[in-house]
């Protein structure tokens, strides 16, 4: 956690939510088995289902 925090807070062009939000998927990506949809992320952490729609129809630059 403290790499992925390091790594989301040198990046500049994020605001603080979309960096929450980034760290919570990737923290719970790892240790989900099965589908990865909205529904079984949204079992496994604090955001809804239409939260993880609303971010993940918004741009993100992973290659900055």
């Amino acid at each position: 956690m403290d790499i992925l925090e390091t790594i989301l807070g040198k990046m500049s062009n994020i605001n603080q939510a979309q960096r929450d939000f980034i760290a919570t998927l990737f923290m719970n990506l790892m240790p989900l088995r099965g589908k990865a949809n909205y529904r079984n992320l949204s079992r496994y952490s604090d955001y809804h289902d239409k939260t993880y729609s609303h971010w993940f129809s918004c741009d993100f630059d992973f290659v900055k």
